[in-house]
């Protein structure tokens, strides 16, 4: 085989690896997903939701319902950023929360004491 001939096959090999990672970089950039952390902790007669954002895009959090009334939220949160509010309960006990977006629901079970 001749050197030019191994030349040209080496800079086609890397000119493909080179196109395959920007293309494969490009799709990631493009195709967003949502991907939420949420956890809950009691506070003095309140629910404390802490939400971290791991998706690649932002999010907005619509809605948080607890004890079955719905908390108008409107929060939104950049890839990798953190996100924490207090909404007040009306009772002791075992508390369900569910926080909403445009794409999902994400529950949340914390018990408050009285």
């Amino acid at each position: 085989m001749e050197l030019s001939t191994l030349l040209l096959v080496a800079v086609a090999i890397a000119v493909s690896v080179a196109v395959a990672l920007w293309a494969s970089n490009i799709a990631f950039y493009y195709t967003g997903f949502e991907m939420l952390d949420v956890s809950c902790r009691a506070g003095e007669g309140s629910v404390i939701i802490t939400v971290r954002n791991r998706g690649t895009r932002p999010v907005t959090l619509i809605s948080a319902v607890v004890e079955g009334e719905v908390r108008e939220l409107g929060l939104t949160l950049r890839p990798g950023e953190l996100g924490e509010f207090s909404l007040p309960v009306k009772r002791a006990g075992v508390v369900q929360v569910e926080v909403r977006t445009p794409g999902k629901v994400y529950p949340c079970v914390v018990e408050v004491r009285g």
